[in-house]
């Protein structure tokens, strides 16, 4: 059973990136992080992508959810993967294609690009739905238990139509107020979902006192105050560590990477070691 026609309503309330998250935590949910690390890395190094990206960039023109899912099925990686995979890679394909289409146009306006994702959103809808219908496996699949996830959130916020409303969706991405001015919407908090990652499942280097986790961001605030070390939960062997331990945490890009640097101060009155259990829990995601 594919998704319903409701559910591609719901979707389209979301912004692009926000559903894209939405995906992916579901995605991570069920496969781990490490393989949703792992695909949108096939996408970022695939030759075949970037040479996509450019045409169309190049051309103004807008990604399709046919031409994406064409795309993926190019790729040996993806050729016999599972449809729920296929559709990770067009949906990272797509936000990386946002993102340098933003950049170019110079869309730096909230309400600017408010606007254009409007009309973005529904090429992201189609290519979830697209590949609901192509899963082989109709019954209690990786589609349907996504649907429940997007029909959870719209029910618990409420909302009918995010364009029109001055209700807000703030699921793993920046709240979209649409009717609220600009200088009301810099006043209003804006809301992330905290999400946990752990050296069990995310790459992590240690160097003398210093913590990176690899592939993983501090998510981006495009108004409101920066995000303080406070608003983050660290754990070291299981064990809770004090605020005044820690002297930042921090994005930092590396050969196009993005990490999140933990650097632990003196007050910390023991040496950490690679074989140390680490984990950190706030507003995070993965980074593309």
């Amino acid at each position: 059973m594919s998704l319903n026609y409701d559910t591609i309503k719901h979707m389209n309330l979301f912004t692009p990136n926000a559903l894209a998250n939405e995906y992916i935590e579901q995605y991570a949910y069920e496969y781990g992080q490490k393989k949703v690390i792992k695909i949108i890395r096939k996408v970022e190094d695939s030759v075949k992508v970037k040479h996509y990206l450019n045409s169309i960039v190049h051309d103004t023109l807008k990604p399709s959810a046919k031409g994406l899912e064409t795309l993926m099925n190019t790729i040996n990686y993806f050729l016999f993967s599972k449809e729920e995979t296929l559709c990770l890679g067009g949906l990272a394909t797509f936000i990386l294609w946002r993102d340098r289409f933003m950049s170019k146009e110079r869309v730096s306006d909230v309400l600017k690009q408010e606007k254009n994702d409007l009309l973005l959103t529904p090429v992201c809808s189609e290519l979830i739905y697209n590949c609901s219908v192509n899963k082989i496996n109709q019954s209690d699949n990786f589609f349907l238990r996504f649907q429940k996830r997007i029909i959870r959130i719209v029910r618990e916020e409420g909302i009918n139509d995010i364009w029109n409303s001055n209700k807000e969706i703030k699921s793993g991405s920046v709240s979209v107020t649409k009717t609220k001015d600009e200088d009301q919407k810099k006043k209003d908090a804006v809301s992330y979902a905290n999400q946990t990652f752990s050296s069990n499942d995310t790459t992590v280097f240690v160097v003398d006192q210093v913590v990176t986790f690899e592939s993983i961001m501090i998510s981006k605030l495009i108004w409101g105050p920066p995000i303080q070390k406070d608003a983050f939960t660290v754990y070291l062997n299981g064990i809770v560590a004090k605020i005044d331990t820690i002297e930042s945490i921090e994005n930092e890009k590396k050969n196009n990477n993005i990490n999140v640097i933990i650097t632990f101060n003196s007050n910390l009155n023991f040496s950490l070691n690679s074989i140390d259990e680490f984990m950190i829990t706030g507003p995070l995601s993965i980074s593309f």
